[in-house]
């Protein structure tokens, strides 16, 4: 069996910052210059499981009922002196896979991930809706994060983030940081929002704002005094405002579209792209009204 701890302890020393998991092909990484392999040994269908169990082992034995039912499951563990990892394993023609994530313990400052000021002063936003928008690997977890960071070196306040999974702890500082994890501390995104506006929030970092009900309940939270912060799967302001405004029956949507342009703050549009020197790096593109 493939010591999953290890190996990914070798594959981090190697540079790799994703790691694939995929039955029939060898352990696949991510790094700088594209996708390579570990060796040419490839991964037969139970090999790939036992390592996939292995990595729920190694977050503290976190139940796989999830990945068996419905197939797909997103969870984090931290190896002490290599690296925290996000997990996302899912179920592929009867076999498993995963692809895992290295995450640095200590979350980059913003001058290191070249986030401008311009997005890092709506931290100083007290009220109001905030998206970070982009594609997948675009970096919105990571801005967000730095986000929360400075409110919390910045100023008194109860800040919840809902999480799936967790990537970067952050301590207490000058403000509570209560992060929650979905499934591991609530069932989902909505129960989690629900819960939190009963908790005396000053701001609340959420995922991806689905559905109406979710939709509503950020928008009521912002328009009630609440900075919400959350990262949506979109491109640019407009295409953002259109989509959750889209989530509305045609006879809502005008209401809504009202709605968001008053609470909504300021939307962040990230994408990673390759410099004149061959290194992946973010650009971004920030929207205010």
């Amino acid at each position: 069996m493939i010591d999953a701890g290890s190996t990914l302890e070798e594959l981090i020393s190697h540079g790799a910052y994703d790691v694939f998991v995929e039955a029939g092909l060898p352990l696949a990484i991510r790094h700088a210059n594209g996708i390579g392999y570990l060796n040419d040994i490839r991964l037969q269908p139970q090999d790939a499981k036992d390592f996939v169990d292995n990595l729920y082992l190694l977050a503290a034995g976190r139940n796989e009922e999830r990945l068996i039912v419905r197939g797909n499951d997103e969870f984090s563990f931290s190896l002490e002196g290599v690296a925290r990892f996000r997990v996302s394993a899912f179920r592929r023609q009867g076999s498993f896979s995963a692809v895992i994530r290295a995450v640095p313990f200590a979350l980059p400052t913003p001058e290191e991930l070249r986030i401008p000021e311009e997005v890092m002063s709506l931290a100083d936003l007290k009220e109001g809706l905030v998206l970070v928008t982009g594609g997948p690997g675009s970096g919105k977890t990571t801005t967000l994060a730095c986000l929360v960071r400075r409110i919390n070196e910045t100023r008194e306040a109860h800040i919840i983030t809902l999480e799936d999974p967790i990537e970067y702890v952050q301590e207490h500082e000058r403000s509570i940081v209560s992060q929650r994890e979905i499934i591991t501390d609530t069932d989902d995104y909505l129960t989690g929002f629900c819960a939190a506006m009963k908790q005396s929030p000053d701001v609340i970092l959420t995922g991806e704002l689905e559905g109406i009900e979710m939709i509503s309940l950020a928008l009521k939270a912002a328009e009630g005094g609440i900075l919400v912060l959350s990262a949506q799967l979109s491109v640019h302001a407009a295409a953002t405002a259109e989509r959750l405004a889209g989530a509305f029956p045609a006879d809502r949507r005008e209401a809504v579209m009202h709605r968001l342009s008053g609470a909504l703050k300021a939307v962040v549009s990230e994408e990673m792209i390759v410099n004149e020197v061959g290194n992946r790096v973010p650009r971004f593109t920030v929207w205010r009204p």
